[in-house]
Formats: C-alpha cells, structure tokens, sequence
C-alpha cells in the first residue's frame, strides 16, 4: 500500500518535500497528529514517504463507500464513529481499546484531530481524541514495565501551493514530538478531562506553528506571492529546502500582518493592497508568481531551448501520451469539479479516484481498438509503453507551463525592457517592505 501511495503522490504532485523527518521515533508507540485540509490525499502524502508502517484513525462512513473502503481496510484503518454520521459514539470505545492495543504492540497510529476535512484557511478546533488516546496509552502502558519508550505524540502540519490542482506542490512538516504524561485513569481507563483538554491545547499549538493560518483565503494567496517575491529578491537560506523555506516566509509574513493590523491598521491594509495590485499586474502580462524576479532571461532562455530539445527527442513517446491521455484528463478534471460542490478540499481525492480508474481504462480501450482495426503488433505496443508514454506527456506538461512563463518574460524583456525593469523594482521594493514588518 506505501508502494501505491507513493506512486500516487508523485504523479499527482510535481514536488514533495519532507521536513523533519528525523522527529519521527525509530521506534516505540507514537502518534501522528496531522491538520486535515485534503481529504483523502493528506493520508497518502504521509504514507508515500513514512519510514514505519502507518495505520489511520477515519471516519467510519469510509468503510462503507466503494473503492475507499478497500483503502482503509488494506490501511488497517480504525473506524471513528461521530455523531454527525449518525453513528452512536460509544462505538468509539472499541476503537480506543483497538488504539491502546495497537500501540501497546509498538505500532503507529496516525489522525486527524480536526476532526473534518476542511477548505478553511485556519486550522479548526481540535477534538480531543488524540489526547485521550495518547493520555490512556500511555498510563496503561506505564504500568507495565516492558513496554518502554513510552507513546509519543507528533504533530506534523500539511501545505499545499494549491491543493485541488494537478501537478501542484505538497510539503510535509514533522514537528517536535510531544511529552504525554502518565495520569491517573478512571474505572473505565478514561483520562481526567482537566489532563486532556491541556494535552489538546499543546497539540493545538504545535500544529498551528507547523501550518499556514489566516483570517481568509486571499491573505493567504497574497502571503504565497509575497513569500516567492522574498524569496527570489533575498540570500537564499542553503539549509532550508525551497518550499520549507517559503512555507516559514509565509508564516512570517501572515503573523507580520496581523500585528500591524493592531499596530498600523492603514499601512497593513495599503501594504496588502500594493501587493494585490502588483500580483493582477504580473497576471495581465501572463507571469504568474514567476513574475520578472528569478529566473533572468538567461536562465529562461536555457529553459525554453532545454524544453525544445527534450520535446523533439521524445515525440515519438509524447505525442501518443498527449494525444491518448487528454480525454480523460479533461474528464477528471471535470468530474472532480462537479462532484466536489465546491469543497475545495476533496477535488484532489476525486481526482486520483477517478483518475485510477479513467487512464487504464482509456489505455486498454485504445488497444482494444487497434487490435479490432487489425494492428495487432501496435495495440500490443501501445498497451506496454502506455505508462512510459503518460510519463512523457507529464514531463511535457510540467515544462509546458514553465516555458510558457519563460517565453513571456523574454518576450517582455525583449520588446518592453523599460516595462520589464520597473516590475522588477516593484517586486523588490515591496519584498523589501514586507521584510520590515516585524511578526508580533
């Protein structure tokens, strides 16, 4: 299953990074507690690259939906049973017997405390599963001696530049695992409300410090912009890993923001609105976040002409891929879109649900007709080097959009050099600006 999600994860994101991997126990019990701002798809971001085997904590309704529930039962998942699924709560005390259990055996579980996938900008009010878990574990397994290191909670923080999108970036931050204390448990091996509801809080703060949080959704798009015109106008930190870095740059910026939103009311407000208008420019030339920082001409020359070469070099391959693999791409994408009702946080999952089944589909369909047309040698052909062949209409799509980018900012270059070098200053003097606001 890691295998399948990995696999999953790298054709659907163009990059993943993992921060903090270190922080993870080689081993003993440990708790996974992740913000949920993906569906389906945040699960399979932290099993495509987990150094030990996972098991998850979902909503009970997923064991019941077709092809999901194969996942989560091939995960090992835990059914959680929540009141607005009509389902009776104290179900739930199976569940965490089934936890301590599978901690006790030195196992992995991994949740989402939110309770709710979500598209909201900030993270949401924890529930207090994890800590009840983690409290209750950890006192139980106190009392035996063999069991040691005791359970660790980890909160780890999901971002993504732009979830619902194909070929977008996702970066994983795993945080610094936190002390469950041994407590005293009632009867019925439940923890006192006072010790959760302070472990809760803990939790809740760790994961606000390894995401992104804001007021709404522009603030938070804004930040993403102001953090690539930092980025690109400043030293560029070696230690950190690009989206690491802008990912923190973001968090500077938004938590900047809201001081001097109590500080400098005005000045946040022309400082944001500088920034909208700066960002409407760049997207009525066509550039994008790219803007006129980096990369210069030169490197966006190299860009276009590398793009160039690799394109005739693989025709032979891509051109099938593109012309096999477009149907159902646009297909997906409409799917996805018409079925998520605008929940911006699950477009992504029906995307690679429906994208499972669509491409083999179209591949077999397209071989089965070039054997009935009597090509038997080329439907054979066709249906070994599909993959390979998507592969190349991928690679094709990700450098399609960058060169498109490449040649705008030439062309601009070329034939508005007085208009190219006052984006430049202006994407300077604003990344230099923001620089000065200091987080409260």
């Amino acid at each position: 299953m890691e295998a399948l999600s990995r696999l999953i994860v790298r054709i659907f994101f163009r990059r993943i990074e993992i921060v903090g991997r270190d922080n993870i126990p080689a081993n003993g019990p440990v708790i996974i507690a992740l913000n949920h701002p993906n569906g389906l798809v945040d699960p399979l971001c932290i099993l495509a690259h987990a150094p030990r085997r996972i098991s998850f904590l979902s909503k009970e309704p997923l064991f019941r939906m077709p092809v999901v529930k194969y996942f989560v039962t091939a995960l090992e998942c835990l059914p959680v049973y929540r009141r607005q699924d009509r389902a009776k709560p104290r179900e739930n005390l199976k569940t965490l017997q089934a936890a301590r259990e599978l901690l006790a055996r030195g196992g992995v579980i991994a949740l989402f405390p939110e309770g709710i996938s979500h598209d909201q900008p900030q993270l949401q009010s924890l529930k207090t599963g994890a800590a009840r878990i983690a409290l209750g574990a950890q006192s139980l397994l106190a009392a035996d001696a063999q069991h040691s290191p005791g359970v660790q909670l980890l909160p780890a923080g999901l971002y993504y530049t732009s979830r619902g999108i194909f070929r977008s970036d996702v970066v994983v931050v795993y945080g610094t695992p936190i002390e469950v204390a041994v407590v005293e448990l009632d009867a019925t091996s439940i923890p006192p409300r006072a010790a959760v509801l302070a472990l809760t809080q803990q939790l809740a703060d760790s994961l606000r410090a390894l995401t992104v949080n804001a007021r709404d959704s522009e603030l938070i798009t804004l930040a993403a912009t102001a953090a690539r015109l930092i980025d690109n106008n400043s030293p560029t930190d070696e230690k950190l890993r690009p989206l690491q870095r802008r990912l923190q740059i973001m968090q500077q910026i938004l938590a900047g923001h809201e001081a001097l939103l109590h500080e400098n009311p005005a000045l946040a407000l022309a400082l944001v609105e500088r920034l909208r208008r700066y960002e409407t420019l760049l997207n009525r030339y066509g550039l994008g976040l790219t803007g006129t920082t980096r990369p210069g001409t030169g490197q966006a020359l190299r860009h276009v002409l590398l793009t160039f070469i690799g394109t005739a070099i693989l025709s032979p391959l891509l051109v099938p891929g593109i012309v096999v693999n477009y149907l159902p791409y646009r297909v997906v994408g409409q799917l996805a879109r018409r079925f998520a009702n605008d929940g911006e946080d699950i477009v992504s999952t029906l995307k690679v649900l429906s994208g499972m089944a669509l491409f083999p589909l179209t591949w077999l369909t397209v071989s089965l007709a070039l054997w009935w047309l009597g090509a038997p040698r080329l439907s054979a052909s066709q249906l070994l080097l599909a993959p390979l062949s998507a592969g190349c209409a991928l690679w094709f799509l990700d450098r399609a959009t960058s060169t498109a980018t490449g040649l705008r900012v030439l062309w601009l270059y070329w034939t508005r050099p007085r208009r190219y070098a006052e984006l430049r200053r202006e994407g300077q003097a604003i990344a230099e600006q923001l620089l000065l606001v200091e987080p409260g």
